[in-house]
């Protein structure tokens, strides 16, 4: 889906409402009790942002369950895959991707540095890790990271639908991968005063 609209754009800088899409794109339709029950929080902290991105055109609505004497609204993405789609030109603040990734990015350093206080981040070996990696790449290197990628997702994906034990630890994967500019050369100003050279003798 390509996200066109500001509302949209901006309903997308929020980790947790990623986080929501993320969770409705891997197990599909829920009411918002058993997308909380999902996600370990409570279903008051859910229902503002699933009506916001239902209002946006992210979220829709696809049935009715029975939750004790209440009916519940079930909720679905509208697309497996949203792709921000970027004006021609950024006036002012940050671009609708550029927000989007730091939210990415807020949620993943408040995670790391509780996992940090809680004295589960201890090794690489134990599943903890934190690094930038930079480099020229070939297509093929190009092509092997986003399949890498690609099956990470799929992984996380995957493990989201099953029914694990309820203390087993959730784990979060956080990655950009950005083309980077090269750096202008400094053009050298011919109408600066020249620096007198010191004979060689």
């Amino acid at each position: 889906m390509r996200v066109r609209r500001a509302e949209q754009r901006e309903a997308l800088t929020s980790p947790l409402r990623l986080e929501i899409l993320e969770h409705l794109g891997a197990v599909g339709p829920a009411a918002v009790r058993a997308l909380a029950a999902r996600m370990s929080r409570t279903p008051h902290a859910l229902h503002y942002h699933v009506r916001l991105m239902e209002g946006a055109g992210l979220l829709r609505r696809t049935g009715i369950v029975k939750s004790g004497p209440r009916d519940e609204a079930l909720y679905d993405v509208v697309a497996d895959r949203y792709e921000i789609d970027r004006p021609s030109a950024v006036r002012e603040g940050l671009a609708p991707e550029a927000k989007t990734i730091r939210a990415v990015l807020r949620r993943a350093e408040r995670e790391f540095t509780e996992a940090l206080r809680s004295g589960r981040a201890r090794s690489q070996e134990e599943g903890c890790f934190a690094g930038r990696l930079r480099a020229r790449l070939s297509v093929k290197a190009r092509q092997d990271v986003a399949r890498h990628l690609a099956a990470i997702q799929r992984i996380f994906a995957d493990e989201l639908r099953r029914d694990h034990p309820p203390r087993a630890r959730p784990e979060s994967c956080t990655f950009t991968a950005v083309y980077l500019q090269e750096p202008r050369e400094k053009k050298r100003d011919r109408t600066a005063p020249q620096r007198a050279r010191r004979p060689l003798v």
